[in-house]
């Protein structure tokens, strides 16, 4: 994890901040669950020293708390789930089609074949769902995050802060 937060987490913020025209040292907030690499003392500490601020789901509480589960994953996971199943739908029509006898038809799902078949069905999925900046506040909405953030008194330090959502490229600039 502390690669990661290394080569993708804290190269992105600071990115983020350029390309915002924010200064370096500007607080972001980064949303974990507790999985024990995210508690790590070691990623912790780099965090902060990049002024990122870490704060973390409890446990069995994302689906309430973590904002993209509460807009954007559903829909996404949804759009896969169909992905998946016209592929199958189809895999059992062309065998049909080609008059085989379909009642002990096996569908190949080895990770050989599904690998390249469901990368294709992520960007596509990706695509329609087209991760809007207003689907991914609403997240934040639901979760109380923005009207926390609007709510802090000019002395706290997240007051301004930028919430970086890493796979969206989307910024929430409060």
């Amino acid at each position: 994890m502390l690669r990661f937060t290394d080569t993708v987490i804290v190269p992105y913020v600071d990115a983020t901040r350029q390309e915002l025209h924010l200064p370096p040292d500007q607080p972001a907030l980064a949303i974990c669950d507790v999985f024990a690499a995210h508690r790590a003392e070691s990623v912790r500490s780099k965090l902060l020293q990049n002024n990122i601020w870490l704060v973390f789901v409890p446990a069995c509480c994302t689906g309430e708390l973590q904002p993209l589960d509460l807009s954007v994953n559903d829909g996404y996971k949804n759009e896969l789930k169909k992905c998946f199943t016209q592929w199958y739908a189809d895999q059992v029509a062309s065998s049909m089609g080609e008059g085989e006898d379909i009642s002990g038809k096996k569908v190949d799902l080895r990770t050989s074949v599904m690998k390249p078949i469901h990368a294709g069905w992520l960007m596509r999925t990706h695509t329609q769902t087209g991760m809007k900046q207003s689907i991914i506040q609403l997240g934040f909405e639901k979760a109380g995050i923005l009207s926390c953030i609007a709510k802090a008194q000019p002395s706290t330090p997240l007051t301004g802060t930028v919430c970086v959502l890493k796979l969206s490229n989307t910024v929430l600039d409060s």
